[in-house]
């Protein structure tokens, strides 16, 4: 069970089935989220339980241990006591357990939110100047695993998106009188020829605004749904709004003491056919569009 069958069309679906069973008491109680084999435990409360008047956690019954501490020890002995009875392993090497934070491949979770990962931002600091449309598309891929920190993403780097035509149509001149083409139901012939890559001004100031952003990016809070104990749950805001270009979103909660804090950004650009709607039907459309991608937060 713990080893895929290679060559199954729907090995990795069944693995996935298997292990949902296996945890589908503690997922239903929100004890741990599952992805494939990944398996991530949560403690009972994100609370670290300070002493009234201290900066110092509470001590749990057992000396020594903090309590928040202990609580996430029981979590995860009895997601591994479920694991073990249904005669599944895990693997020690990969297992990062009770820990203060953790990295998982372009981004760091830790008790304060979510950040990027050092080492990946770094490399798009030192990126060099794109010379070529497949560096321009490598630089583009590596920055789309932070456009949730980035606010207008979309919108930023629409100069770039341009440049990865390599076509350009352009309707075919005719002398005198346009004659319809019975064939082509009316519509003038098009065109194509192919456009050279072309890095210039504008494209270096999005390269240069992009590194700028992830310099000092805002911390990324999770929602929290159910409330902690001893304090009142916050709310869920979502907002949107439309311009030609495209459209922006933030997804933010409140805290406790009423501030609020983004849990992500989200962006996109109009198609063709959206840029013809008016302003009010844009607005629709964005708020559509922002809960499409969203929802599963909402």
């Amino acid at each position: 069970m713990t080893t895929l069958p290679q060559g199954y069309t729907n090995s990795v679906q069944a693995f996935d089935g298997v292990i949902k069973k296996v945890l589908h008491a503690q997922i239903v109680r929100g004890r741990c989220e599952q992805f494939i084999y990944n398996v991530l435990v949560r403690p009972k409360s994100r609370s670290q339980y300070f002493a009234k008047g201290t900066a110092e956690p509470t001590i749990s019954v057992v000396p020594g241990i903090r309590r928040f501490v202990l609580e996430a020890i029981q979590n995860l002995d009895t997601i591994l006591a479920d694991i073990e009875r249904a005669g599944a392993t895990i693997s020690g090497p990969k297992s990062v357990l009770v820990a203060a934070g953790i990295k998982v491949v372009a981004y760091v979770f830790d008790s304060s939110g979510r950040h990027p990962n050092t080492e990946k931002v770094k490399k798009i600091l030192d990126w060099p100047l794109c010379k070529s449309l497949t560096e321009a598309k490598a630089f583009i891929g590596l920055d789309v695993c932070y456009r949730i920190w980035i606010k207008d993403f979309t919108h930023i780097v629409d100069h770039i998106f341009k440049t990865f035509s390599k076509r350009e149509k352009k309707p075919r001149s005719r002398k005198g009188e346009e004659k319809k083409d019975s064939n082509q139901n009316g519509k003038r012939k098009e065109t194509v020829r192919k456009v050279d890559f072309v890095w210039g001004i504008e494209q270096q100031n999005v390269m240069d605004k992009l590194k700028g952003a992830l310099v000092s990016p805002p911390v990324l809070q999770p929602i929290v749904y159910p409330a902690e104990p001893g304090k009142e749950r916050g709310k869920i805001g979502l907002g949107v709004d439309a311009s030609l270009l495209g459209f922006g979103a933030i997804l933010k909660r409140e805290d406790e003491k009423g501030h609020w804090h983004p849990a992500r950004y989200e962006s996109g650009l109009w198609t063709e056919a959206e840029r013809n709607y008016d302003a009010g039907k844009l607005e629709f459309r964005a708020v559509l569009r922002t809960v499409k991608t969203v929802r599963n937060y909402l």
